[in-house]
């Protein structure tokens, strides 16, 4: 089926394009799934990092978690354009970053000097910041080909589809990992799944740049005479917008589909950092003894994993209805049903006072209904690189780049803000589970703050969403307006 918003004439992104665009996520997802996971955990319970340490570290790490994407956005655009294919230099980016992600990520594992606490302060800040530098350099230059590989809605779900698969590949790393964590050998099995994991995202991340680097960029489209062309620019105006990462993000920021997106991705990212986070301490606290029949410790790594793995799935699923009805209706629909899920799970505890076991053995149902959410929730950051493909494309055509697209910036800027939340997540999670689990009393207090947190985020996502007008008609204008002024000339060099 052809895109709504696009004429079938300008389709024409390769299959082995795509794949390799998602084999990117097969080596992130692997790599960031047992990061995501157990990183806190290692440092309070393995390393014992003190609380000051801990806040201090996740404070700074915070600062430059959400800093550092608009910088590494304008400087990953700056190279990609400096000359030659700008695919090709985004190749590149990707291959040499994922090869320090990698280490980055091993050198979180292995603790430095003798255990004083300025060491493990310096182990903490330096570890987190080199992963998250890394995973930066990565992702604005990953997001960044999708919007210059094609222009196509259709095309962009269909090649999100294939990083579905490949991230439902790579989550398998999670399973292995809890094993690895909870193996009576202490660290040593979780370091070797971790090192195979590092290895295997190598891999990944060198074939996935290699393919990226032999696709062919979209061709400017027949110009269509239905649409108003594009007021023109002075070269001094142009030269400016192009040059100047201030003028470019002041400009960027009067969008109002990029500030409604931009604050629905930060939203989007706390709430998934809180479960990401916290999802392995919950299921602990409801699964119980598997000697008292509680959840076996092979079946809470299968949910962890499943966590991980169904979320891309959904978005494979997903894939045709968003070429039919748009990325607008399907994440509103997420946004409805997530919703009324959680609102279901609010009044079911609230009358019960817990959620029921129906019949389940110990920690199954809570079990189940936290995979069910969490799946929810991270379908939906699998499904915002389409979003920001199409924001991508509404600077084009309002002229803020002209030929030479800033989408790592784009890309960068619209995470600065989930970046920040995302860091704050751990702190204030800890806070939140603490105050509840001591006032309501144990697993109970656990569970209404696990319903209430995402409740919250959706309500408040589900607002904002009404706002967010980059769909429909505008989109199709927005997109043959970009091919419009991609055809009619090109930026000053910076």
């Amino acid at each position: 089926m052809v895109s709504p918003t696009e004429p079938q004439s300008a389709r024409q992104l390769s299959s082995w394009s795509a794949l390799a665009y998602g084999l990117t996520m097969l080596g992130s997802t692997a790599l960031h799934s047992c990061f995501m996971t157990y990183y806190v955990q290692v440092f309070m319970h393995r390393f014992s990092v003190s609380p000051s340490s801990f806040v201090t570290a996740q404070l700074l790490f915070g600062l430059w978690n959400a800093l550092n994407d608009p910088l590494f956005g304008w400087l990953s655009d700056s190279i990609a354009w400096a000359g030659g294919s700008p695919l090709s230099r985004r190749a590149k980016a990707i291959a040499a970053g994922g090869l320090v992600w990698a280490a980055a990520f091993l050198s979180v594992w292995w603790p430095w000097g003798s255990g004083d606490s300025l060491g493990e302060l310096a182990h903490m800040v330096v570890s987190l910041c080199a992963y998250d530098a890394a995973l930066t350099w990565v992702e604005v230059n990953h997001g960044a080909a999708l919007a210059e590989m094609t222009r196509d809605q259709g095309d962009r779900a269909r090649a999100n589809a294939w990083a579905g698969v490949c991230a439902a590949a790579g989550s398998a790393a999670s399973w292995l990992a809890h094993l690895g964590w909870t193996s009576s050998s202490g660290l040593k099995t979780f370091r070797l799944v971790c090192i195979l994991t590092a290895a295997v995202a190598c891999a990944a991340f060198l074939v996935s740049a290699k393919g990226i680097a032999d696709a062919k960029p979209p061709k400017a489209g027949h110009r269509a005479t239905s649409v108003a062309q594009p007021e023109a620019r002075s070269p001094e105006e142009r030269t400016r917008c192009c040059s100047q990462p201030i003028s470019f993000a002041a400009q960027l920021v009067k969008s109002s589909s990029f500030r409604i997106f931009a604050v629905v991705a930060a939203v989007q990212a706390f709430d998934c950092a809180f479960e990401k986070n916290f999802f392995g301490s919950f299921l602990g606290a409801f699964a119980g003894a598997p000697e008292q029949g509680g959840m076996a410790a092979e079946s809470q790594a299968t949910i962890v994993s499943l966590s991980f793995l169904l979320p891309h799935v959904v978005t494979v699923a997903l894939t045709p209805t968003i070429r039919s009805l748009g990325l607008y209706s399907v994440l509103h629909g997420i946004f409805v049903a997530r919703s009324a899920f959680l609102l279901f799970g609010v009044a079911v505890t609230a009358m019960n006072g817990m959620m029921p076991t129906l019949g389940l053995p110990a920690g199954w149902t809570q079990g189940l209904f936290m995979l069910t959410n969490r799946v929810a929730s991270e379908s939906v950051c699998r499904l915002f690189p389409i979003a920001i493909g199409d924001i991508t494309d509404e600077t084009v055509a309002s002229q803020l780049v002209g030929e030479r697209q800033r989408a790592a910036t784009v890309v960068g800027s619209s995470l600065l803000l989930g970046r920040l939340t995302s860091s704050l997540a751990p702190l204030f999670g800890f806070q939140l589970v603490q105050t509840a689990t001591n006032s309501a009393g144990g697993a109970d207090g656990t569970m209404r703050a696990l319903l209430l947190v995402p409740l919250c985020c959706v309500v408040a996502q589900l607002v904002l969403w009404q706002f967010y007008s980059l769909h429909g008609a505008r989109l199709r204008e927005i997109k043959q307006r970009a091919t419009l002024v991609e055809a009619g000339g090109k930026c000053p060099d910076v």
